[in-house]
């Protein structure tokens, strides 16, 4: 009954069909990975619907009906208020002048602007603000000024001679608003707010004048060379301020006696003196100049503080090698009115002892009232000697009388 059948391990009936893995009914379509209904729609991450419209960062409000505009007429910030009032009176500015760039208004003092009532008012300040005009205004130069100023009775006289321009930027303002303008205790100019910030700061035209370091409002400008030369000897200490200032004074009298110890130190050659001539190295100009101060100096005398201290011991330190070191001792003066050998006299001692200007010969005070230097005396009487004896040499030869025929020795 089976002869007609296929053997079991043969079926006929998937002879025509395709393999499992294959299947014939989706030939004609695409991958699982792929859809065709898509194929003409934009990709997912681009919206066709909103080609004409700009991106959100990029609203700037002027469209009522978007949020950002709501949203400032809601509530503005202050950040954007103050923008908006200032691209309107740029704006207005530059409708005045066209050929004046425009106005830095961050640099106008805000308490100015408010308490301007109208508008009119504030535009002419405004204006008259950025009206800086090289012809009529140069910056302030650095300079030592010892003069001594005080703010003019007659504030507006003033301010009018200075045309209501601020000395530090050329800032002018008008006469409604001159209160302003501040005082500078060193330059004795007006400067604005911006240039004058209230800093507090010694004088030095008060210092030698009045011998007073308190502190006065200086502005930007003078604040900012006083710090820039505080340690530099520039102010020169003359004789009348030192009668003037007993504390002066006696600083010139250390500086002459440290000046004097040093010359005896440079030229001794035991290495205690060389020790102590580095250490006086240490403290130029008050080893070297007794005319030049610098503020740190005047200060330095003002306190009397570590410093002093230590330039006093310095000078005792150095006496009292000169003394021991035969050296230096040897280098010592004798006077020569009294001609006492046993007192060997030094420029150092300034309580006993007057010095000659001209050949630094010391004498005792006492024996040189009223009368010359002797050595001072001999040195001229040896010069005129030798300029009479120069003349002399300097003579053209007189021709001799004698001639060849007179003469009786006979010519080799």
């Amino acid at each position: 009954s089976h002869d007609n059948q296929a053997p079991p391990s043969h079926d006929n009936s998937y002879d025509n069909q395709a393999p499992p893995l294959h299947d014939s009914s989706h030939d004609n379509q695409a991958p699982p990975s792929h859809d065709n209904s898509y194929d003409n729609q934009a990709p997912p991450l681009h919206d066709s619907s909103h080609d004409n419209q700009a991106p959100p960062a990029q609203d700037d409000g002027n469209n009522l009906d978007s949020p950002a505009s709501q949203q400032s007429e809601d509530g503005r910030t202050g950040e954007e208020a103050a923008r908006k009032l200032l691209f309107f009176l740029a704006g207005h500015l530059k409708e005045l002048q066209p050929n004046r760039p425009l106005l830095n208004c961050l640099q106008l003092p805000w308490k100015l602007v408010m308490s301007l009532s109208d508008d009119t008012h504030l535009l002419k300040s405004l204006d008259a603000a950025c009206n800086k005009q090289s012809g009529d205004w140069s910056p302030p130069k650095a300079k030592i000024i010892l003069e001594v100023f005080t703010p003019p009775k007659n504030f507006e006289q003033a301010l009018i001679a200075q045309g209501y321009r601020c000395t530090g930027c050329g800032m002018t303002l008008d006469s409604n608003h001159s209160r302003y303008f501040r005082f500078c205790y060193y330059t004795g100019k007006y400067f604005c707010q911006n240039c004058h910030v209230s800093t507090l700061w010694m004088v030095p035209a008060y210092i030698l004048e009045y011998w007073s370091f308190k502190n006065l409002p200086v502005s930007n400008f003078a604040r900012d060379l006083l710090a820039k030369i505080y340690c530099e000897p520039v102010f020169k200490v003359t004789s009348r301020v030192c009668a003037k200032i007993p504390q002066l004074s006696a600083a010139k009298n250390l500086r002459t006696q440290l000046i004097s110890v040093k010359k005896y130190l440079r030229s001794c050659k035991e290495i205690a003196a060389q020790s102590l001539n580095r250490t006086f190295d240490g403290y130029i100009p008050w080893t070297t100049d007794t005319l030049h101060y610098s503020l740190d100096d005047l200060m330095m005398v003002k306190t009397q503080g570590t410093r002093m201290k230590h330039l006093r011991s310095m000078l005792a330190d150095g006496i009292r090698h000169i003394m021991a070191c035969v050296t230096c001792h040897g280098n010592g003066f004798v006077c020569e009115f009294c001609r006492n050998v046993q007192d060997i006299l030094f420029p150092f001692e300034l309580e006993k002892v007057t010095t000659c200007r001209d050949c630094m010969c010391c004498y005792h005070k006492t024996c040189f009232v009223g009368k010359g230097c002797p050595r001072c005396t001999r040195l001229q009487r040896r010069r005129t000697v030798l300029l009479s004896d120069e003349e002399v040499c300097d003579l053209p030869l007189q021709p001799s009388a004698i001639t060849e025929e007179s003469c009786d020795v006979p010519c080799d």
